[in-house]
């Protein structure tokens, strides 16, 4: 399998010029790890400092304060510590080994309004915008619309991540939530159907 070359002066313009992690990985098709090894070759470069490596990912991750956790929970069991509400935040983390079409469909019950990023090893990223239970717009490579959203549920690994909600583009899908969603897992079943009689 031949490697990507990517320039490293055009990076670290990237970077410079303020572009976050997202960006960085939809621009040059990169996981969060191929884009820690990335940051880890230009420090070792010497082209990025290990500060500017390091005040870059504090600042794009959510952070847990453990405060007087030697002794300040609660004596009895059972007894929850009260929290402060002035610092209620939702929770964010990392999960794997999830099935992306199942995750679009949660998203799409829950009615989230956001734009999630599919990064899968070896394809074109797709830009999905759901607008509160629908999709509305998706582009992966060339493909826009419908075919972009079929493209993605045939990705069989990556990873994702969500972007603030911005207004796409231009409204691509009309279809209702439940048709694509069965659509796309058709066509992953026909092409995974297919896969087994060519290896058998």
């Amino acid at each position: 399998m031949d490697k990507r070359e990517i320039r490293a002066r055009d990076v670290v313009a990237d970077i410079r010029a303020g572009i976050d992690d997202v960006g960085l990985m939809a621009k040059y098709r990169l996981s969060s790890r191929g884009l820690d090894r990335l940051f880890g070759k230009l420090v070792a470069a010497g082209l990025i400092s290990r500060t500017e490596w390091t005040a870059r990912k504090t600042g794009h991750e959510e952070t847990v304060e453990l405060v007087d956790i030697n002794g300040a929970l609660p004596e009895k069991s059972g007894a929850r510590r009260p929290h402060p509400t002035a610092s209620r935040r939702p929770f964010s983390g990392k999960v794997e080994d999830v099935d992306i079409l199942d995750y679009v469909q949660w998203l799409l019950i829950d009615g989230k309004q956001t734009v999630l990023i599919v990064l899968p090893y070896g394809e074109d990223p797709c830009r999905l915008f759901l607008d509160s239970g629908k999709v509305v717009h998706a582009v992966a490579g060339q493909a826009e619309g419908e075919e972009a959203f079929y493209r993605m549920a045939l990705y069989t690994s990556g990873e994702f991540v969500h972007m603030p909600w911005t207004e796409p583009e231009d409204v691509t899908i009309e279809s209702e939530p439940t048709s694509l969603i069965l659509e796309a897992a058709r066509r992953r079943d026909e092409a995974e159907i297919g896969m087994l009689s060519v290896k058998g």
